[in-house]
């Protein structure tokens, strides 16, 4: 399938995957989305990553800057911030993720709407849309604010062995505290940077928990862990 798509689809003159092949050529339409699902899929080439990414983005808001494929849903997000974060690009992916899923806060969503408030001309005439007070997959991209500002990542399924890697370096973040509920029970975590510039992390654990921190070298000198007796502090593999 991979092959038949960068056959078909591939432009290389553009250096970027068209949405779609149709009557024996590839269609003169290249979205941001199409493009995303080509890495995040393993369809493109790991030496075109870097190209596509900086074709279909740009680093300041509105950070599209191909044609956009209509409203990206929150499931689209978390796989483009997914493929940023993969790609060395966590803070501009969060930025991004951030920019796009505010919009409901902006609007004073009290749950989960889809499409989002501002996705038609008039958000307080809804009655004319395809829409849903509360729609699961616009929680979606909670889930990165754990992986990335919070930097728990499972390991393993069930989360008895996690990473910890957080954005340390975001300018409107320096502290987090989070409570994650798992199958075995919660994990308490609180991480944040000191007035010396050092990480000082807080991890309790209501099971058996094995932390596999995953951080610059020169941070994780100076970082201090504090944790609960459920809590086993290991270096990567």
């Amino acid at each position: 399938v991979a092959s038949q798509l960068r056959t078909m689809n591939w432009d290389e003159e553009k250096g970027l995957f068209s949405e779609a092949y149709r009557n024996g050529k590839p269609l003169d339409n290249y979205t941001w989305q199409a493009n995303v699902s080509a890495i995040y899929g393993g369809v493109a080439r790991a030496q075109n990553y870097e190209s596509i990414m900086n074709a279909s983005f740009r680093k300041e808001p509105p950070y599209t800057a191909l044609l956009d494929g209509g409203e990206p849903s929150p499931f689209m997000m978390f796989l483009t911030v997914e493929t940023a974060s993969a790609l060395g690009e966590r803070t501009w992916g969060l930025d991004m993720m951030i920019d796009k899923w505010s919009r409901m806060l902006r609007d004073a969503a009290g749950t989960w709407p889809n499409p989002p408030l501002d996705a038609t001309p008039d958000s307080t005439n809804r009655s004319e849309v395809d829409a849903s007070e509360c729609y699961g997959i616009n929680a979606l991209p909670a889930a990165i604010f754990l992986t990335e500002l919070a930097g728990i990542r499972p390991a393993t399924p069930g989360l008895a062995r996690v990473f910890f890697e957080p954005i340390l370096d975001h300018p409107a973040c320096n502290r987090v505290y989070t409570r994650i509920p798992t199958l075995h029970g919660n994990i308490s975590l609180k991480w944040e940077i000191d007035e010396n510039k050092n990480l000082q992390v807080s991890l309790d654990s209501g099971f058996p928990l094995e932390v596999v921190p995953n951080l610059d070298p020169h941070v994780s000198r100076e970082a201090t862990f504090h944790v609960s007796d459920e809590v086993k502090i290991t270096t990567p593999a």
